[in-house]
């Protein structure tokens, strides 16, 4: 399958000569030799500046190399200012006007999905194993190294549709990608599984993010014969709301699978235990659905969903205005030309508490289908739209001198959002903070964000990706996936090939981003509540083991183990100072620490410390036990 191969000899240093003698590319595990002698037309590769003399002779390339040669002193600081004088200009800001010409939706976005999945799953794990107290050691590194190989420049840029390790069977390096994902969240399961109990009879709901949260849980349980006959779910408040399906029954009437959905409480970086009892509890709230000719309506306390053949997606609030311009949809630009989402099929049903809507339809020639679920107790709007792609070509660009085929975003695959704002302020989620575009085409980490006239949405995304911030006509456009052509593909083309499911969220807010605590929702789509079979680790009814506050006033970032301290990282997305107080159960020192977790000045004695936190500053801090 190998296309393009590039040997190269390279000498690297001052100076230098190296003999080539014959050529060799061997086909394993048979041997067989695919060169014979030194091919004919192959010739030096020269750098700039660089001095090369080559010789030709039998078989054998003779190369000698003088390189530019530079004299260097080595000095101070200090030294360098007395010499060279102070510096003119800062550069406060190095990704200001920073311009980006990535294959955004290459493959689907499958490697920055898989990336992900791994990262999401290593840091659930790092925060649960803080909670109880516990380093998992080398295998929480090894879960890294791994989300590493994802990380890598050719993962994303260069090289995912090529230049495999075929010799362990990945052709690509995407394929690379998934594997490295698949076996880091491998190992995050089997850690959780090995601090797990071996039944249901009591477990844990487990929330790993640094604020409070209140959830309905989905449960898939199992109970041994003559346990319990009804079940409901005994908390240290009592029995809690919960919808129960005894799904089926032992042979002497006792419950063996159960289907449940439990409404539990969890304070920050904490748990709750249950018990599993016999006996009938309150069922929690439900979502509403109104399925008609028209289409399909779901509706909880916070927004109104419409999904209908007219248009693919309207929101409203509670009072019945509509949240967008106009209903959502997806486009892109096929050889035909720009086509919009058609629906076909539109379908509501219910899973548990919730309510779920379903349209099926096609954009171009590429079947789609998009699940639309609505909580009832939380303003989040969910959704799934899966594609069958069968080697199509989306979003191909003309090719100009600033911006390749490959990179015109405004053409991709696109979940579009019709603004009904006539002058939107943008915000996009990168790496430690919430920046305002400054070109249309920008990319975001986490969520985007379009606020106007006292309103404002977020889209949340599970994967790494841009968005088009359109001014006129405004709304913002998720970028889903690019299939056409790209310079290192096999052929310089790269279709789009296979099922592919995008996670998203949908948030509709009054006020600003800040008001409505914008980066805190991001944990509901990467880190929901969880439950475990209760074993030692997990030995209170209810737990928590950091606490920031005022509730809100920072995002909890990183908190992992190291040795028998915890390291935690906060970042305030928010406008101003504030005085953050941060506390962790059983801690005897909290010390502020530098970005490696290396304690650095002593904060305060025991479980709590205070200190001051700006707009967009990151404060690492060790907790010692």
């Amino acid at each position: 399958d190998a296309l393009y191969i590039f040997p190269q000899g390279r000498i690297v240093s001052v100076e230098g000569d190296a003999d080539f003698k014959d050529l060799s590319l061997k086909l394993l595990p048979e041997g067989k030799e695919l060169l014979s002698g030194f091919p004919e037309g192959w010739s030096i590769g020269r750098s700039e500046g660089i001095e090369v003399e080559e010789e030709f002779k039998e078989g054998c390339v003779r190369l000698r190399m003088r390189g530019r040669s530079v004299k260097v002193d080595l000095v101070t600081l200090e030294e360098y200012f007395e010499l060279v004088g102070e510096p003119r200009w800062s550069w406060v800001d190095a990704y200001a006007g920073f311009e980006h010409r990535f294959p955004w939706g290459l493959l689907g976005g499958r490697p920055q999905r898989a990336d992900r999945a791994a990262e999401d799953a290593a840091l659930r794990v790092e925060r649960l194993f803080s909670i109880i107290g516990s380093d998992p050691g080398e295998d929480l590194t090894d879960i890294w190294r791994l989300v590493m190989i994802g990380h890598h420049h050719d993962a994303w840029v260069c090289a995912p549709v090529i230049f495999g390790i075929w010799r362990w069977g990945f052709k690509r390096y995407a394929d690379l990608t998934y594997a490295a994902s698949e076996e880091a969240r491998g190992i995050a399961e089997e850690l959780i599984r090995d601090i797990s109990g071996d039944g249901w009879e009591e477990f844990v709901v487990v929330n790993v993010s640094g604020r409070p949260r209140r959830g309905i849980v989905p449960l898939n349980l199992t109970f041994p014969e003559g346990f319990v006959r009804s079940p409901s779910f005994e908390g240290p408040e009592g029995v809690v709301p919960a919808e129960v399906e005894v799904v089926s029954r032992h042979p002497d009437g006792s419950a063996k699978e159960v289907k449940a959905f439990l409404l539990a409480e969890v304070p920050p970086m904490g748990y709750v235990r249950f018990k599993t009892v016999d006996g009938e509890g309150k069922r929690p709230p439900e979502a509403r659905i109104e399925v008609s000719e028209k289409g399909v309506v779901l509706e909880n306390g916070f927004i109104r969903v419409e999904l209908s053949k007219d248009g693919l997606l309207q929101v409203y609030s509670t009072d019945g205005e509509p949240l967008l311009r106009s209903p959502a949809f997806i486009t892109g630009r096929f050889r035909e030309g720009d086509m919009e989402s058609e629906v076909e099929e539109i379908e509501g049903f219910r899973e548990g508490p919730f309510a779920v809507g379903r349209a099926k339809g096609n954009v171009g020639d590429i079947p789609f289908t998009l699940d639309v679920k609505l909580d009832p107790i939380s303003p989040l709007v969910r959704l799934g739209i899966s594609f069958n792609f069968k080697g199509d070509v989306v979003g191909e660009g003309e090719e100009s001198p600033d911006v390749p085929v490959w990179a015109h975003d405004e053409l991709k695959l696109r979940f579009v959002l019709p603004l009904p704002f006539k002058e939107p302020r943008f915000l996009a989620h990168g790496a430690f903070e919430l920046r305002e575009p400054y070109e249309e085409r920008f990319q975001i980490l986490r969520y985007g964000i379009a606020e106007g006239a006292g309103r404002g949405v977020a889209v949340y995304t599970d994967r790494a990706t841009a968005a088009i911030f359109r001014k006129s006509p405004p709304s913002m456009e998720l970028i889903l996936a690019y299939g056409g052509r790209f310079i290192y593909a096999p052929g310089k083309v790269a279709p789009l090939e296979g099922e592919e499911r995008y996670e998203l969220g949908l948030y509709f807010y009054e006020g600003d981003y800040e008001e409505a605590r914008v980066p805190d929702h991001a944990d509901e789509l990467s880190q929901p509540l969880f439950p475990l079979p209760a074993s030692d680790p997990f030995a209170e009814l209810k737990f928590s083991r950091v606490r920031i506050e005022p509730e809100g006033s920072a995002v909890l970032t990183a908190a992992y183990p190291c040795g028998r301290d915890i390291v935690v990282r906060l970042w305030r997305p928010y406008r101003g100072e504030e005085e953050i107080r941060l506390r962790v159960k059983g801690a005897s020192e909290i010390w502020l620490s530098n970005l490696r977790g290396d304690a650095e000045r002593k904060l305060s004695e025991g479980e709590e410390a205070s200190f001051r936190m700006g707009h967009e500053e990151i404060v690492t801090l060790r907790a010692r036990f």
